[in-house]
């Protein structure tokens, strides 16, 4: 409504899978109306979009390594049997079926000892029936939906994100052990594809459930810190959020040039 009586938009890009995903009608929906978009580092040939960074205060939040942690949080989301948006991301567009096929073929191929230490983190609140297409899950796997999932990552040694959203930002942004699992269905735009084919060469995006799940029992033990923290892992990690969870230290004064230049 403001829009139509001319009033100026500036609008800040607000979670994942933005500039990563092929399709997304909620990128397009909000560059369109808005006179310029902050994106969290990314950007195309639009030329309102202004590579910002994060808006989010995340500095406070700290992540410590330690062996001594035992839990394996799977990141899920509720799951449409029906599409309900244009996208062409893991919530969305696979068949809902598929999906909980997809992985469940990570998480039943993961040795007894992982599993019994696994928790699957939905969001906060809901209903893990409404992912429990089988009714297999909540037989054999913890549940985790608090409110504040920063407890959850800090709880963790490795988070595992079944979607491309907020969360994968956060964990890569906070430096926390992670791996995504995406369906090969899912096609990554021009902006992404290289980036994650650099996540693919060192293991910290897979397309392959089973594979993952073996990359889990290998490193589960001791290798997780070593893995991590290698050179090449943290050189992919650091080109990853240098284009998808930026860091921006003067958040409020550069966002006050950008309003005053309006």
């Amino acid at each position: 409504l403001k829009k139509e009586k001319n009033t100026k938009i500036i609008y800040a890009q607000h979670g994942g899978g933005y500039g990563i995903t092929k399709t997304h009608f909620n990128t397009d929906y909000e560059i369109e109306v808005c006179d310029k978009y902050l994106s969290y580092g990314w950007s195309n040939s639009n030329k309102k979009i202004l590579k910002f960074g994060i808006i989010h205060n995340l500095d406070k939040k700290k992540y410590i390594f330690s062996n001594k942690k035992k839990f394996l949080t799977f990141i899920s989301n509720k799951r449409h049997k029906y599409s309900t948006f244009i996208n062409s991301s893991a919530v969305w567009s696979i068949d809902f079926i598929d999906t909980v096929k997809f992985y469940s073929n990570f998480l039943f191929n993961l040795p007894k000892n992982i599993q019994e230490n696994t928790l699957i983190r939905g969001l906060p609140d809901t209903d893990l029936k409404k992912l429990d297409f089988f009714g297999t899950l909540i037989k054999n796997f913890k549940v985790d939906n608090k409110a504040d999932i920063f407890d959850l990552y800090n709880n963790s040694k490795i988070i595992i994100h079944s979607i491309n959203s907020t969360s994968l930002l956060e964990t890569m942004y906070l430096n926390i052990p992670s791996i995504i699992i995406l369906d090969k269905k899912i096609p990554f735009s021009n902006i992404s594809k290289n980036i994650f084919l650099d996540l693919k060469k060192n293991n910290i995006f897979f397309d392959d459930p089973k594979r993952a799940s073996k990359f889990i029992e290998k490193i589960w033990e001791n290798g997780i810190h070593s893995w991590w923290n290698s050179n090449n892992v943290q050189r992919a990690v650091k080109k990853f959020n240098l284009t998808f969870s930026k860091r921006r230290i003067n958040v409020l004064s550069d966002l006050q040039k950008i309003l005053v230049n309006k």
